[in-house]
């Protein structure tokens, strides 16, 4: 065969497979989550042009300078009941709206400072945390070597901030709850109106947010420093006067009290424990008026 045939017989060959390799590239794609109701969600496909990010650790998602608004709903759909959560300055303030009448669809067609103004206007009660103190606890297989499930914790000694019904139960932490067999938590997407959305199912709940750019999640591995790992939550507890006698912490004892608020001074407190570590601490200077509990630190 001449020196001639085999260049040609070379370069046919080179250009088949460049050809296959273009074609398998074009044909990829990433899988994505899209929610039918409540209780099912079915897989659709998206490419990787479409602004799809991969693999943020799930300890990252409220790491941001940037104003974020989230909106804590059952269901992608128009009608579905709201709440907001915002991230601005470090902080996440949860906003209930239950009972305002307010749903996912009047927020879609307002601009950002127009639903937190809404938000602002219309809640009936808010708490907000301070996210520096947010705790990251990690469950293991049955190995001990691969985390099946994360849960990121914002405990009550986390709150700067809040207004609540005068009943001191309403003041908790939040909790998020992630689980992915595959260690993986794609976003679930939607559309209302003009607004795209993309979020994650957190416990019960999906959380969202305005934006053309979806971001999957890959669960923290068991060298997270810092991490709680395959501990409990270390949940503070409401102080009575039996666990102050079991603690053996000396509390602030007074005949007047609201739901669970004792009288001090010209305002009100809230005492709360951690029963694991055996610490005391409350909130002071609460004011109670118009149904309302108010704090700010």
């Amino acid at each position: 065969m001449s020196k001639k045939h085999l260049l040609k017989t070379a370069i046919s060959t080179a250009l088949f497979f460049s050809l296959s390799l273009s074609m398998a590239a074009c044909g990829s794609k990433d899988t994505v989550l899209t929610p039918k109701d409540n209780d099912e969600v079915t897989t659709t496909t998206e490419s990787k042009d479409d602004n799809t990010n991969s693999n943020l650790p799930v300890s990252s998602i409220f790491d941001t300078n940037e104003r974020e608004i989230w909106y804590i709903v059952d269901n992608i759909d128009k009608d579905s009941s709201v709440g907001i959560a915002v991230i601005e300055n470090g902080t996440l303030t949860k906003y209930a709206l239950a009972g305002s009448g307010i749903k996912l669809g009047d927020f879609a067609k307002l601009s950002d400072d127009e639903v937190i103004s809404t938000a602002k206007e219309n809640y009936n009660s808010y708490i907000g945390y301070d996210l520096s103190k947010m705790k990251i606890y990690l469950k293991t297989d049955s190995s001990g070597n691969k985390v099946e499930s994360e849960s990121i914790y914002l405990p009550i000694t986390s709150i700067v901030s809040f207004e609540v019904l005068p009943v001191v139960d309403q003041i908790q932490g939040c909790t998020l709850n992630f689980k992915s067999a595959a260690g993986i938590v794609n976003p679930i997407l939607g559309t209302i109106y003009d607004s795209s959305y993309y979020g994650y199912n957190f416990s019960d709940k999906y959380w969202i947010k305005r934006s053309d750019t979806k971001v999957s999640l890959s669960l923290d591995g068991t060298d997270y420093s810092g991490a709680y790992l395959d501990e409990d939550i270390h949940k503070e507890e409401f102080l009575n006067d039996g666990v102050a006698e079991d603690t053996g912490i000396q509390a602030y004892q007074s005949s007047e009290a609201i739901d669970g608020f004792k009288k001090k001074g010209n305002g009100y407190i809230a005492e709360f424990v951690d029963v694991v570590n055996n610490n005391y601490f409350c909130f002071e200077n609460i004011t109670i008026s118009d149904s309302k509990a108010t704090y700010s630190k």
